[in-house]
């Protein structure tokens, strides 16, 4: 068995699949995936449609029919995470009627995958260079609507094709978990997924 996590931008393609491997281990194998239109016109739009969707489960199923779990992941990306799982669990239930039973899942990000990285100030000053000497992180993190560029991209240098692989190999989970809600929904559906096998 293996998973296919499909992503909306490059920051959750480097990041999650290291995640998930530091949560689980290496069984089940888990590779991103993004559907071409999340390339071109931006992820949520991409992905919140059963056409693109389905279209890109269909070619990674032709190219490895071992793929046998399907988790399209979403930022809520400033809007209230319950309409957006809300709007993720039909895309997620059309998914399952489309494809037979096929196992679809439908993950939100409470707002951006930055937010975990930001419940990690620790390794973000050992990893990047600091802009600003003051970093004002929201209360709760995942409070902030766009971690990555109004607290992330201003207080550090960051770029999420150099650093968003790094900081998923060396952020503290535990730390992630006690601050970002949905961190702990991301653990909890991979440890899942995993005893599946």
């Amino acid at each position: 068995m293996k998973i296919a996590l499909l992503v909306e931008g490059e920051s959750d393609e480097r990041a999650l699949p290291a995640l998930a491997k530091r949560i689980a281990g290496d069984y089940p194998p888990v590779r991103p995936f993004r559907p071409e239109r999340a390339r071109q016109r931006g992820g949520w739009d991409a992905l919140r449609k059963v056409e693109p969707v389905s279209e890109r489960i269909r070619e990674i199923r032709e190219k490895d029919p071992e793929f046998e779990t399907f988790v399209v992941v979403l930022d809520s990306h400033c809007h209230p995470a319950e309409d957006r799982r809300q709007q993720a669990g039909n895309l997620e239930r059309k998914l399952r009627e489309h494809f037979g039973g096929l196992d679809v899942r439908c993950f939100i990000v409470v707002h951006e995958l930055e937010s975990w990285f930001l419940a990690d100030r620790k390794t973000l000053d050992k990893l990047l260079v600091r802009r600003s000497s003051v970093v004002a992180c929201p209360d709760p993190i995942e409070g902030c609507c766009a971690p990555k560029d109004d607290v992330l991209a201003k207080a550090w240098d960051y770029r999420e094709t150099r650093d968003a692989r790094r900081i998923a190999d060396e952020m503290d989970l535990d730390q992630a978990a006690r601050l970002c809600p949905s961190f702990v929904e991301f653990r909890d559906l991979i440890l899942t997924l995993r005893r599946k096998r």
